[in-house]
């Protein structure tokens, strides 16, 4: 089949099964009850500044399945624990500068990046009123660390690079590491959680407590329908700028109603849109869409737990990629590139130590394909069967145009949408699917999202299963790397490795969309839309 005639199809297949529903109008709003003793709220709560509206709403596909930090990989998670909890230091995703936080500083204890001095900003309270020392630190890594006690589902990866975890004095911890690490401050990214919590209080009441400029607010939920955030009166940055004092986040699973929402009200921002409503909302005078590039590198996946051998199925994994038009994947799912670009690195842009030179030695070949399948018995009249597991969003058009790019070189692809509060809990049983698209987002220091997924025990790889003796010697060049530079050098060629040897296979880089109400202020997504931080955004008063 011709390529046009093929991307002609595709493109009716996508249109007759993507057909808009109706939307409802505007749900009505609980007002926003007193903090509550279990909530972790602050001890006073200071009036509302003037001239702004106390409330601004936003939404999600989904609400939480927890809001602890380290508690579960879904998106929802992240996008709120942005805002109630703080990182040591953080990764400017413009610059690469990495820039303290509840860290003031960071030295090479002796010389040789073998062990790492973490001086504390004095004066942080959680939301309990604890003061935060290093006895808080010691115990988030040893609690949320790769291994460690909480036995957590999103672990800190870099845990798995230290040895043991010093007190030098109530402000200043020591990180003695297993091999010298010139990068280990890139791994900082992690949030803090309140010792004195976990040793007074049940699990699920100490695992909410952060240090952000807003606390979880336990009596503005409402499962199923919303969850909120409150302003810390006691942040230890002060509350100035901080206009708004709750937000709430509206679970609005349907695109099409996240759509209505924002065109009438209901919600003010949100950063949650898909490419396919992108003219729509911008000819709406009264709302405003960003478009920027963003983090997250959406993927096929494969099933390593029951069906595929990370060895004996390469060649399986060839004739795939070598059946996927990136392209047309774009085009159709991504609204003609404003959703995403295609990518072929499983490192995106906004990742450190990015190189562009990196390639996919595949690229849309269905002859080469075909080749592969009818080599092991399989043709279009005598097809290979596959499960490929999706969430409903923007994989779900992805999953459509993957099933007919497949069906032309010999491969029927049965879809199997999954709901996104069970997507990491359906990969983990390695049942009922051969193979998924999910995305990866960005995670901060140099090797944390390829630990997360391809290292042994990595919190995100368990999820499917995959395991590799010779990614595990790579991933050990990198770390024993002399300098910075050679770090870089052996870490780009650990990107052509996933590459070529395709655990997974990328297809696109998505863009973060946002859009808003156009009298909203302070709301500037991030390259990485869970970590976009909204604790600035207000809204003038309104009539």
């Amino acid at each position: 089949m011709q390529k046009k005639n093929l991307f002609a199809l595709v493109l009716a297949l996508v249109m007759a099964v993507s057909i808009l529903g109706a939307c409802g109008g505007p749900a009505a709003t609980p007002t926003p009850a007193a903090p509550t003793p279990d909530s972790g709220a602050p001890a006073t709560v200071a009036p509302v500044l003037a001239g702004f509206e106390e409330t601004v709403y936003t939404c999600a596909s989904s609400e939480p399945e927890t809001y602890s930090p380290y508690g579960s990989l879904g998106a929802s998670k992240n996008y709120t624990v942005y805002q109630t909890f703080e990182n040591l230091a953080y990764i400017d995703l413009k610059t690469g500068e990495i820039l303290p936080r509840l860290a003031t500083s960071w030295v090479d204890a002796h010389g040789d990046a073998s062990a790492w001095d973490i001086t504390l900003k004095e004066g942080v309270t959680f939301h309990n009123g604890m003061e935060m020392t290093a006895e808080d630190v010691k115990f988030t890594w040893e609690y949320a660390g790769s291994g460690g006690t909480g036995n957590v589902v999103e672990a800190i990866a870099a845990m798995d690079f230290v040895d043991n975890i010093e007190i030098l004095d109530t402000y200043m911890v020591r990180f003695n590491l297993k091999a010298p690490m010139l990068d280990f401050p890139t791994y900082l990214e992690s949030m803090i959680l309140s010792k004195g919590a976990y040793d007074t209080l049940p699990q699920e009441q100490a695992e909410i407590i952060g240090t952000g400029p807003y606390y979880i607010d336990l009596s503005l939920e409402s499962r199923a329908v919303q969850w909120g955030i409150t302003r810390y009166d006691d942040y230890h940055g002060g509350v100035e700028g901080y206009e708004t004092k709750h937000i709430i986040f509206k679970v609005l699973p349907d695109l099409n109603t996240r759509v209505a929402a924002i065109q009438t009200g209901e919600i003010d921002f949100t950063i949650d849109l898909s490419a396919s409503f992108y003219d729509t909302l911008t000819a709406d005078p009264n709302v405003t869409v960003k478009v920027g590039p963003g983090a997250n590198v959406f993927y096929i996946g494969y099933n390593y737990h029951s069906v595929f051998d990370v060895e004996d199925d390469l060649p399986l994994r060839q004739a795939i990629a070598y059946g996927v038009d990136k392209e047309a994947i774009v085009n159709i799912a991504w609204n003609n590139g404003i959703g995403a670009t295609v990518h072929d690195n499983f490192c995106s842009p906004s990742m450190l130590g990015y190189d562009a030179s990196v390639s996919d030695p595949y690229g849309y070949n269905p002859d080469a394909a075909r080749e592969i399948l009818e080599g092991m018995g399989y043709t279009q009249s005598n097809p290979l069967k596959l499960t490929l597991a999706h969430y409903a969003g923007a994989t779900t058009q992805v999953a459509e145009v993957f099933q007919v790019l497949m069906s032309d070189i010999g491969i029927e692809v049965t879809l199997r949408q999954v709901d996104s509060t069970n997507w990491s809990l359906f990969k983990r049983e390695g049942k009922d699917y051969d193979l998924f698209i999910d995305y990866a987002g960005y995670k901060a220091g140099l090797l944390t999202n390829f630990s997360r997924f391809f290292a042994d025990g990595g919190s995100a790889g368990a999820l499917f299963g995959y395991a590799s003796p010779e990614y595990m010697a790579m991933q050990q060049k990198v770390l024993d790397g002399s300098t910075y530079e050679e770090m870089l050098a052996k870490y780009v060629e650990l990107q052509q490795w996933i590459v070529d040897t395709m655990p997974m296979y990328p297809i696109a880089v998505g863009n973060v969309i946002a859009g808003m109400r156009s009298d909203v202020i302070g709301f500037e997504p991030s390259t990485s839309a869970a970590k976009t931080d909204i604790t600035f955004v207000c809204v003038p008063k309104r009539g």
